[in-house]
């Protein structure tokens, strides 16, 4: 159709325990622990060559990076431009790569509070 725009979207929902820490908090600053709940969600304009937007593994394992690890002075804005900027690098790093996008994380800090970080091609 003229007009129109192809756009191809994968999401990936994981979980993981973390030690956290905000030195200098009023409530973080003792080392306490989160499970963090969190979705990476990436659009492309077109696929690569072998038919993906990026692979489930691949997100999978930038996410366990995480599981308990401890996560010292790191907000969930933070946490959440982290986890992304990864999914960026492995990306760019895909010789046959689909034509991403955008990237968003949301990550969920607490059942009630969660921080989301983004990214849009130019």
């Amino acid at each position: 159709m003229a007009g129109s725009k192809t756009k191809f979207t994968v999401r990936h929902r994981f979980s993981f325990e973390s030690a956290h820490q905000l030195p200098g908090h009023p409530t973080c600053g003792a080392v306490h622990g989160h499970s963090y709940r969190g979705e990476i969600k990436v659009t492309a304009a077109r696929l690569s060559g072998q038919g993906y937007v990026v692979e489930f593994g691949a997100l999978k394992d930038i996410a366990r990076r995480y599981d308990h690890a401890r996560i010292l002075t790191q907000t969930a804005e933070q946490l959440a431009e982290e986890i992304g900027r990864a999914v960026l690098t492995h990306i760019r790093e895909q010789s046959d790569r689909a034509e991403v996008t955008k990237v968003l994380v949301v990550l969920w800090e607490t059942p009630d509070g969660c921080a989301e970080w983004s990214w849009r091609s130019a």
